[in-house]
């Protein structure tokens, strides 16, 4: 008996460096775990899809196969064809199409490109595409998926029509982070390794302007008024100048003190 197929369409994730790559852990432990699903990823192999160990209800498609005349009016008599058991259809980002013989669902973190145009866009008129893009999505998809009720009222408070289609999964916590007890020793050292031997606050993300790293160092900057108050900020994370949005932190620290 052959089981349904999700369709995962991870072109955009399956190679990135940033955030999106993290997506990549949902998708091993979907496959790990006891589904009555099978699952094909749309993407070209990539280091870390080498390395996933699948297993044999998972296989690795190339976007060629699945896409190939996809906008040709010939294709509404070979779609059944081409997606066969496919009954759903994942889109992790906003990059995406749309397939009438599937289920559409798409995820959606943030409208950051809206509120934040100057970091994301070079003119208004690829402003205007991406809204224009986003209302093409809303329509063709079933279930829209977002990881916080901030980020759902913020779209329902953009795209009224959506809110019926919306559904809020908070994102989850990767295995690689688990408490480990360390002896007060080890955490001394750790401490002094770092420069802050009287503990610290930790920052683990990207150092872009939509981050609010500027606010986060202003606020600790209070913070360090208070002569109790004796812990260190400490800031992980990917920096990439060739990008619009990056934050100069060597400069902003300077500013703050």
């Amino acid at each position: 008996m052959h089981r349904p197929v999700v369709g995962i369409d991870l072109r955009n994730v399956a190679g990135s460096s940033r955030g999106y790559r993290r997506m990549m852990n949902l998708f091993y432990e979907l496959d790990r775990l006891g589904s009555d699903f099978e699952f094909e990823w749309i993407t070209e192999p990539t280091p870390l899809t080498k390395a996933a160990g699948l297993s044999e209800r998972t296989r690795i498609v190339s976007p060629r196969s699945r896409m190939r005349l996809m906008h040709r009016p010939i294709l509404g008599h070979l779609r059944p064809l081409i997606w066969d058991r496919t009954e759903i259809l994942h889109f992790p980002t906003a990059d995406c199409w749309h397939v009438p013989t599937c289920k559409t669902v798409v995820t959606l973190h943030d409208l950051a490109p809206l509120h934040y145009p100057e970091w994301f866009f070079g003119n208004k008129e690829d402003e205007k595409r991406y809204r224009d893009h986003l209302d093409r999505i809303f329509k063709v998809a079933d279930r829209v998926v977002t990881v916080s009720e901030h980020s759902r009222q913020d779209l329902v408070d953009q795209f009224p029509t959506l809110e019926s289609k919306l559904k809020v999964i908070y994102q989850g916590v990767g295995p690689e982070f688990h408490r480990e007890e360390w002896s007060d020793t080890r955490k001394d050292l750790f401490r002094n390794n770092i420069g802050a031997p009287h503990g610290f606050l930790l920052y683990c993300g990207g150092i872009d302007a939509r981050k609010n790293i500027e606010f986060l160092i202003e606020v600790f900057r209070t913070l360090t008024m208070d002569p109790a108050f004796r812990r260190n900020l400490t800031i992980v994370g990917d920096v990439d100048s060739s990008k619009r949005g990056m934050v100069d932190l060597r400069s902003l620290v300077n500013r703050e003190g």
